[in-house]
């Protein structure tokens, strides 16, 4: 795995809920949910969660979807908690994408995404990285990875989260 890119370079706004931060999660809850997901995170996403646990980018942060030759900025990363019932749960993350595979899932939102349904991670093996993937995606849950990596309208952005974030910063100047 790469060096684990400064997350402190994007200056993540803590969410806050009843008054308290959402704060980094513990080895022990990234492990419940993947297995209350039944999933595996990329080591990198998990140092993520580790450290970070989501977050707002300050305003002036943006990405470069260079694929589409189009700008839109990243707004904020999900976050969870085992322990929070106004953060994300297991249960509204499997319903966050009901029309995707589960070899993807949303990990950020991003700013008027007109024709974007969001930034999505790949758990599958044979394509790993980051995709975005537009609405006009048909391919349904139940895709074959062929499919849906075949599909225009799946389009990947980066080989790996680190690399997302460590082009997060770039672009930002950080």
């Amino acid at each position: 795995m790469k060096p684990r890119p400064e997350y402190s370079k994007l200056a993540l706004r803590s969410f806050y809920i009843d008054g308290r931060p959402i704060v980094s999660a513990t080895e022990s809850e990234v492990m419940r949910w993947e297995n209350q997901l039944a999933l595996n995170f990329p080591e990198d996403y998990r140092d993520f969660l580790l450290h970070e646990n989501g977050g707002a980018l300050p305003d002036e942060r943006h990405f470069v979807f260079s694929a589409t030759g189009q700008v839109w900025r990243v707004v904020w990363f999900l976050n969870f908690s085992l322990k929070n019932k106004f953060a994300l749960q297991p249960s509204s993350w499997k319903d966050m994408s009901p029309a995707l595979p589960k070899f993807v899932f949303a990990i950020c939102s991003i700013d008027d995404p007109g024709d974007i349904m969001g930034v999505f991670i790949s758990l599958d093996r044979n394509h790993p990285g980051l995709y975005i993937i537009f609405t006009n995606y048909e391919g349904g849950p139940d895709a074959s990875t062929e499919t849906f990596f075949g599909d225009p309208a799946v389009v990947k952005i980066s080989d790996s989260f680190s690399d997302f974030v460590n082009r997060l910063i770039a672009e930002a100047g950080a």
